[in-house]
């Protein structure tokens, strides 16, 4: 995206053991396991990483077969579009056949506060050739190592969200770090060109530590509101 810039560190960060912040310094010598077990903080963190990258991979793979079973759903002959809305009749349709006959609850898999709504978002961003193919003939491999899925909630609503991911996977940033670097980013860019993005610390989104929005869509919710309209 040509907006983007690599904006050098001017902010205070929010995950260096050496700020005090909301009257809490992390103190690294502190911590430890329940019962030593596993022993040591480096093993400790070892089989976090692992675990975690491993459900990532499994999750990832169930999300894009399950969005793309979906989106193949067809009433009348009209297919259901995810997310964008395909009509009552279709939407309807979608929801009864698959509490009834598929047995499942697709809000379950794709509501509000799941992973899989984020992943989702990504995936014609990944995948372009999506719809074309087909998940369980050819293998869709999640494409990043560095950057995981708290990463993709982080900067979900960004227009420069690709390029923050790709530069955080190219200089291998850990999540901490990739906070960091996201919030000076904001903080430069709307320095330079205005407010365009704000933080929201309301814990209504419980995949990142905060919300990243436009202002213009924060604006667009409560004049909405004030009209009466759904929120």
């Amino acid at each position: 995206m040509k907006n983007f810039k690599n904006y050098p560190q001017q902010y205070e960060r929010f995950y260096d053991d050496a700020v005090d912040r909301f009257r809490f310094k992390f103190k690294h010598e502190e911590v430890s396991t329940w019962g030593n077990n596993p022993a040591g903080l480096s093993d400790y963190t070892k089989l976090l990483k692992d675990v975690t990258a491993d459900m990532e991979a499994k999750v990832f793979d169930s999300t894009v077969k399950l969005y793309w079973l979906f989106s193949k759903f067809c009433y009348f002959g009209h297919r259901k579009v995810m997310f964008a809305g395909s009509g009552m009749c279709v939407d309807r349709a979608f929801a009864y056949f698959m509490r009834k006959y598929a047995g499942i609850e697709p809000r379950t898999f794709f509501g509000k506060y799941s992973a899989s709504l984020d992943i989702a978002d990504y995936l014609y961003d990944f995948f372009p050739e999506l719809d074309d193919s087909d998940p369980f003939v050819t293998t869709f491999t999640y494409p990043f190592k560095y950057m995981n899925f708290g990463c993709l909630a982080l900067v979900r609503r960004m227009d420069e969200r690709m390029d923050l991911l790709n530069h955080g996977e190219q200089h291998k940033m850990q999540y901490g770090d990739f906070i960091d670097y996201v919030v000076n980013y904001v903080s430069c860019y709307n320095e330079e060109h205005g407010k365009k993005y704000m933080f929201s610390t309301i814990m209504n989104n419980c995949r990142a530590p905060f919300n990243i929005t436009k202002y213009e869509e924060r604006k667009f919710k409560a004049r909405n509101n004030r009209h009466g309209e759904p929120k």
